[in-house]
């Protein structure tokens, strides 16, 4: 069975409005500027999709096409151990998903996070998606975390924001041997934690997460740039790059420069889950507890022409 669980606050990716930012992007076209530059070209890699209107939401597409192997479970978390996976829009969600899976469990458990970020930032601030697994592995609710999706450039960056005290039970993988890991860690239990933005989602235009070109677009179709000179204007689209979430919240931004333009692709995905799922199992080890073992993050928000749900297919039928 699969879960939809959603139980913090998440950024709303709105659907775009058309001509509106037709008419955006013939104000900006012409001014000098590279942030302008690169959100038309943005513009043109999209723009057929965009006008296709063939847009549905993620949830309701994941509800028609798995019907009765499906619930909304919102905000229940007694409910979690009645799914063999969950899906949710964020990824400070797995925090209640693995607390609850976990709680009187005292196996050493290992999760194997597929992420553009490694969610390690300070544990003493509140919870948010970039604390989950500092807070999850300071809280003792798991013992070791691999990350593997981290563009080479963020490593070393996300490496020194690792609180000092956890940093010996975390690893970031550019390149991910399954075997050597696994074995160096020698888990009793592995849980797979998937954030989709670890996939190359500017080149197959996934658009129901918060971490991709799309939401760029979505945003600059929202802006109100009447009556603007062209230094607004371009102070205006670099809003853009920013999601603006809700101000009650006080979520902040998140930035999204060049988002999407990783290499890891579903196939190379799948190909990984799958050796990990055969080395425990021929290393008797648990794949997490009573079934659940996988959840699926950062799914929200409009599927234009259906790419997001191919992807999550795929991704849901190698987990169920």
């Amino acid at each position: 069975m699969i879960g939809l669980f959603a139980n913090e606050k998440h950024a709303i990716t709105n659907e775009i409005d058309v001509k509106k930012i037709e008419q955006i992007i013939d104000k900006i076209k012409y001014i000098n500027d590279n942030l302008c530059h690169y959100v038309i070209k943005l513009y043109y890699e999209y723009s057929d999709i965009i006008s296709e209107n063939n847009v549905k939401d993620i949830n309701e597409e994941l509800k028609h096409k798995y019907k009765n192997n499906i619930i909304d479970i919102k905000n229940d978390i007694q409910k979690i151990k009645k799914c063999n996976l969950i899906i949710s829009p964020s990824h400070s969600d797995t925090y209640f998903i693995l607390s609850e899976l976990f709680k009187d469990y005292d196996n050493n458990v290992l999760v194997i996070c597929y992420d553009m970020h490694s969610d390690t930032y300070d544990y003493n601030d509140d919870l948010w998606k970039g604390n989950v697994f500092s807070k999850l592995l300071k809280e003792n609710v798991i013992e070791n975390l691999i990350v593997y999706g981290i563009p080479k450039s963020k490593i070393n960056n996300s490496l020194n924001d690792i609180p000092v005290d956890i940093k010996g039970k975390i690893k970031i993988k550019k390149n991910f041997f399954i075997r050597k890991e696994i074995k160096e860690i020698n888990p009793q239990t592995v849980f797979i934690s998937i954030d989709i933005d670890c996939l190359d989602t500017r080149k197959k235009k996934y658009s129901s997460l918060e971490y991709c070109p799309m939401t760029i677009l979505s945003n600059l179709s929202r802006i109100d740039i009447k009556n603007k000179n062209d230094n607004e204007r371009i102070k205006l689209s670099k809003e853009a790059y920013k999601i603006i979430k809700n101000k009650i919240d006080d979520l902040g931004y998140s930035n999204l420069y060049r988002v999407g333009e990783n290499t890891l692709n579903i196939k190379k995905l799948i190909r990984n889950i799958k050796k990990v799922k055969k080395y425990c199992i021929k290393n008797n080890i648990n794949l997490g507890i009573e079934g659940m073992y996988a959840d699926i993050s950062e799914v929200s928000g409009y599927d234009y022409s259906k790419k997001t749900i191919e992807m999550m297919s795929e991704l849901i039928d190698e987990l169920i």
